[in-house]
C-alpha cells in the first residue's frame, strides 16, 4: 500500500517536474518507502529537498574529514624530495615508500571499509580513522629515520583511507542530479592542498624552521592538527542516518560474514608483490630469488584470490551486483589508471623540478601553483558540467585525454626544455587528474544500488590506491634501474672531457652523490669547468632515467582512454533521490512522515 503525502516544497517540486515532462500535475504525490526495479518509478524522486543548516553543517564535516585524509595523503608524497635531502644516504626506493605505503594500505583497507561502516557506523568508524591518521603524522614528525617515517605512514594511511570514505558519504545525502559539484568540491580541496602547503612546505624548509633540512616535520604536525579538528566536526555535527538492518542480525554475525578469506588472500598477495618490484633492480638483480619468488608467490595469491572471489562465494569483496551496469566496471578501470598517473606525478614531478628548474625549496613548491590550480579547474568544472548536462561520460572522457596529452609529451622534458616546455604538459595532466577525481566518484555511485554507494566508490579508491602502490614502487624500481647504468657514465665520460685526471672521477662521483660539497672541494683536479660538467652531465643522466617512467605509462593511459568510451550515459540516472537524508533535515523528516502514516494505516 502507498501512502499519501503532500507538502508546499513538494508541491512546487511536482509542478516543476511537470512541466519537464509535459504532464498533468497530480498534487497528491505517493511515497512509498520500498525498493524500485529498473522499470519503475522512484516515488522518492517527489521527497521535499533543502539546503538547510542540518544539511550544511553534515557536508561541512565530511569535507573537513576529506581534507586531513587529503593532507595525509599529499603531504607526506610531497615532502619526499625534503626527506632525502635530510637522509641523502637513505635509497631513493626506500623513502619513496613513504609515499607508496599510504597508497598500499588504501588499496587494501578501502575494499571492505564501505561493509565496516555499515556495521559499526559511519560516525564512530570515522572518528577511529581520524585518531589513527593523527597518531600516524605525529609518529611521523617526530620520527628518527626513514623507517620510523614510513611506520608512521601505516597508521596515516587508515585515517586516509577511512577519510576517503567521505566521498560515497557526500553523495548519498544529496540528490543524484547534484553529486557531480558536490564531489567536486572534494577533489577541489585537493588542490587547495597543493597550491597553500606546497609553498609553506617550501618556505619552512628553506628558512630551516626546527632546525637544518627539517621544515617538513612543521607539516607533519599540522596533519595531526587537521585529523583532530575533522574529528572534532563529525562528533559535533554529523548525524548520519541510521543504516538498514532488514533481517535483525547481530554485529557479531554481520563482521563474520565480511569475506575474511578474500582481504586475506588479497592483502598479502599485494604486499608480497609490491615489495618483490621495490627490491627489483635495486638492491637486488631482477633475477634474484629473493625478488622472484616475492613476485610469483604475491602474484599467484592474488589470482587464487579472484578465482576464490569468483568461483566459492557470493558476495564477497566485490559484490556482484556491482556489475550489473557497465559503468562500474569502466569506472574502476579508470580510478586504477588516474591512480598510477596521478600518484606518479606527485612524486615524480617535484623531483624533475629539481633537476631541471630549480632547487629553490620555496620556487619549488610554487612552481606547482599553476598545476594545482588547473587541478581546482578541472574538479570544479567537471562537476559543474555533469550538473549542468546531467551527463558525465564526455567529461571523463575528456579527463583521460588530457592524462594521455600529459604522459605523452613529458618524455620530451629535457634540461635545455623551456619553462613553458615543462609545464604545458604538467598543466593538462593535472587538468585531467582533477576532472577525473570528481567524476569517475560520480559515475560509480549512480550507477550501483542505494545501499551499495559506499562500497562502489571505496573499492574504486581501493583500485585507485592500488595503480598509485604499483605505479610508485614500480617506476621507481626503474627510474633508480636506469639511474644506476646511465648517470654514473654520463657524469664520468663528462668530467674527463673536462680535464679531470681518471683518478680522481670516483672520488668526485661518490662525493657528488652524497651532496657533500666539501668532499667535493677535496678531490684533487676539480675546477669549476669541471663541475660545470658535471652538473649538466648529472641533468641530461636524470632526464633520461626519468623518460622511462612515462614511456611505461603511456600503454596503461591509451588503453584507459579507449575504456572510457564505453561509458553509457547517465542522464537518466541524474535524478531529485536522495539515498540517506540527514536526520533532522527536511527529507528526512518527509521519510519519517511518511513511515508513520505507513504504520498507522496497516494498524488500521
Amino acid at each position: 500500500m502507498a501512502v499519501s503525502i503532500n507538502t508546499g516544497t513538494q508541491e512546487a517540486e511536482n509542478s516543476k517536474d511537470s512541466k519537464r515532462n509535459n504532464t498533468p500535475v497530480d498534487k497528491t504525490q505517493h511515497i512509498e518507502l520500498r525498493t524500485f526495479g529498473d522499470d519503475e518509478v522512484d516515488e522518492r524522486e517527489y521527497l521535499p529537498f533543502s539546503w538547510d543548516r542540518h544539511l550544511l553543517m553534515n557536508l561541512a564535516a565530511l569535507y573537513l574529514t576529506f581534507f586531513a585524509s587529503v593532507w595525509g595523503t599529499g603531504m607526506p608524497g610531497g615532502s619526499i624530495v625534503y626527506i632525502q635531502l635530510e637522509y641523502p644516504l637513505t635509497p631513493a626506493t626506500r623513502v619513496n615508500w613513504v609515499s607508496a605505503v599510504a597508497g598500499l594500505m588504501q588499496s587494501v583497507i578501502c575494499i571492505f571499509i564501505g561493509d565496516l561502516s555499515d556495521i559499526f557506523g559511519r560516525q564512530k568508524f570515522l572518528l577511529v580513522g581520524m585518531a589513527s591518521g593523527a597518531v600516524g603524522m605525529l609518529l611521523g614528525a617526530c620520527a628518527n629515520n626513514v623507517n620510523e617515517i614510513i611506520g608512521g605512514q601505516v597508521l596515516n594511511g587508515v585515517g586516509v583511507s577511512v577519510g576517503i570514505l567521505s566521498i560515497p558519504l557526500l553523495a548519498e545525502v544529496i540528490p543524484k542530479r547534484y553529486r557531480g559539484p558536490i564531489i567536486g568540491g572534494a577533489a577541489l580541496l585537493a588542490g587547495v592542498v597543493g597550491i597553500g602547503a606546497g609553498v609553506l612546505q617550501g618556505a619552512l624548509m628553506k628558512y630551516n624552521i626546527m632546525g637544518v633540512n627539517r621544515g617538513w616535520r612543521v607539516t607533519f604536525y599540522m596533519g595531526g592538527g587537521w585529523y583532530a579538528i575533522a574529528a572534532a566536526m563529525l562528533l559535533l555535527f554529523y548525524r548520519p542516518k541510521e543504516r538498514p538492518n532488514p533481517e535483525g542480525i547481530s554485529v557479531m554475525t554481520r563482521v563474520l560474514r565480511i569475506d575474511w578469506v578474500g582481504i586475506f588472500l588479497a592483502t598479502l598477495g599485494l604486499l608480497l608483490f609490491l615489495l618483490g618490484l621495490q627490491y627489483g633492480g635495486n638492491p637486488y638483480p631482477w633475477t634474484s630469488a629473493r625478488v622472484l619468488s616475492m613476485i610469483i608467490i604475491g602474484a599467484l595469491l592474488m589470482v587464487c584470490c579472484v578465482i576464490w572471489e569468483w568461483k566459492f562465494v557470493k558476495d564477497g569483496m566485490v559484490p556482484r551486483s556491482l556489475f550489473r551496469h557497465r559503468n562500474f566496471a569502466v569506472a574502476i578501470g579508470l580510478n586504477f589508471v588516474e591512480g598510477m598517473v596521478g600518484f606518479s606525478c606527485q612524486a615524480f614531478i617535484p623531483q624533475m623540478l629539481v633537476k631541471f628548474i630549480t632547487q629553490d625549496l620555496i620556487l619549488i613548491p610554487a612552481y606547482s601553483i599553476p598545476g594545482n590550480c588547473c587541478t581546482v579547474i578541472g574538479a570544479m568544472g567537471g562537476g559543474l558540467l555533469t550538473a549542468k548536462m546531467r551527463e558525465t561520460k564526455w567529461v571523463a572522457v575528456a579527463g583521460v585525454g588530457c592524462l594521455l596529452i600529459c604522459v605523452a609529451t613529458l618524455p620530451t622534458m629535457s634540461p635545455t626544455a623551456s619553462l613553458a616546455a615543462f609545464f604545458v604538459p604538467s598543466l593538462v595532466g593535472m587538468l585531467g587528474i582533477g576532472t577525473l577525481g570528481g567524476v569517475i566518484s560520480t559515475i560509480a555511485s549512480l550507477c550501483t544500488p542505494d545501499e551499495y554507494i559506499a562500497a562502489s566508490v571505496s573499492i574504486g579508491q581501493s583500485l585507485r590506491g592500488l595503480g598509485g602502490s604499483i605505479a610508485v614502487v614500480a617506476f621507481s624500481s626503474i627510474y633508480s634501474s636506469k639511474l644506476t647504468t646511465i648517470l654514473p657514465s654520463k657524469e664520468a665520460a663528462a668530467v674527463i672531457a673536462a680535464g679531470l685526471p681518471p683518478s680522481s672521477v670516483q672520488p668526485l662521483l661518490l662525493a657528488s652523490a652524497s651532496n657533500n660539497a666539501t668532499a667535493i672541494a677535496q678531490v684533487p683536479g676539480v675546477t669549476q669547468q669541471i663541475l660545470q660538467a658535471l652538473s649538466s652531465a648529472s641533468a641530461e643522466g636524470y632526464a633520461a632515467s626519468f623518460r622511462y617512467i612515462w614511456y611505461a605509462t603511456l600503454p596503461f593511459t591509451v588503453v584507459t582512454f579507449a575504456l572510457s568510451l564505453f561509458l553509457k550515459p547517465t542522464k537518466d540516472q541524474m535524478t531529485r533521490v536522495i539515498s540517506a537524508a540527514v536526520k533532522n533535515g527536511v527529507t528526512y523528516k518527509a521519510e519519517q512522515e511518511a513511515i508513520s502514516a505507513k504504520a498507522e494505516v496497516t494498524m488500521a
